[in-house]
């Protein structure tokens, strides 16, 4: 392909794209009219901030800590808080499915928790499914 011929097509490109512009301009134009038959007066655009947009995880964490704001009284216990809790007050051993069906958790969480628990080293298991404080 010759240089001119590369030209050529950039060129065409470019007055391509500057209609397109134009046309979103119209568009624009279009809509603002549009809202001031329905709404009465126009509608400011909305604007974004610069950079990246927000992922799912963080937009559901933002909207976690409003609805956190809102909710009064006590905080929620964690579930590894409420699975000590409940071995603290029993010395003499717990088991899991105690610990279950007393505080109405899952048994996979439950079991995560003991797990964590015991390397963090808060509670021991002096034998097999029995858990006591550390």
């Amino acid at each position: 392909m010759h240089r001119s011929a590369v030209r050529e097509s950039l060129q065409n490109i470019e007055n391509l794209l500057e209609a397109l512009l134009k046309e979103v301009g119209n568009m624009r134009e279009y809509v603002d009219d549009i809202e001031k038959a329905v709404i009465g007066k126009p509608v400011a655009p909305v604007k974004r901030k610069a950079g990246r947009k927000a992922s799912r995880k963080e937009a559901r964490k933002k909207a976690g800590k409003k609805q956190a704001h809102k909710i009064r009284g006590k905080k929620k216990k964690t579930q590894a808080e409420q699975v000590i809790s409940v071995i603290q007050k029993n010395p003499d051993g717990i088991s899991a499915g105690v610990i279950i069906k007393e505080k109405g958790l899952e048994k996979k969480a439950v079991y995560g928790v003991l797990n964590r628990a015991k390397k963090d080293r808060k509670v021991k298991s002096p034998k097999r499914g029995v858990y006591v404080p550390a």
